[in-house]
């Protein structure tokens, strides 16, 4: 399973159509995942299955790749909760291809963490790891940066 670690104990990681439960299941247990968080469009059985092998708790929340239709409360509600996870285990966010959906939560979550820094500088620090193409959805952005506001 292909993860990159935005932060202690935070992950993204991209939707594949082939899951290695074996490899999976090892990837849950190394890194102490306690929350498997979808928040692609459609849902997994297949990892859902897996999470509930090893205990791993597993939602899915679709949201869509508009950032005008982004309820703010729900992002701030899921980022919260990747938060207090993230005081007892790891966290994977998890959508299609691990660049929008998942790195908008998971930079919402770096937010509250570290309300010290500046959006621009999160999101430079979360491309450093994941590439360039991190978060190139112009309203996730423009709805993170209002939210620093």
């Amino acid at each position: 399973m292909n993860l990159w670690q935005l932060h202690d104990r935070l992950y993204i990681r991209p939707h594949t159509r082939h899951l290695d439960t074996s490899k999976t299941l090892a990837t849950l247990r190394e890194y102490d995942v306690r929350l498997m968080l979808n928040v692609a469009l459609i849902d997994d059985p297949p990892l859902k299955a897996a999470c509930q092998l090893v205990g791993v708790d597993y939602r899915h929340e679709p949201l869509n790749d508009s950032g005008s239709k982004l309820n703010p409360y729900r992002v701030r509600s899921l980022a919260k909760d990747v938060v207090h996870t993230m005081g007892y285990g790891s966290v994977v966010i998890n959508c299609d291809s691990g660049w929008n959906r998942s790195s908008l939560i998971a930079i919402r979550a770096l937010m509250y963490l570290h309300p010290e820094k500046d959006t621009e500088s999160l999101i430079m620090e979360a491309r450093r790891i994941r590439g360039r193409d991190l978060l190139w959805n112009e309203g996730f952005v423009a709805f993170l940066k209002d939210e620093q506001r």
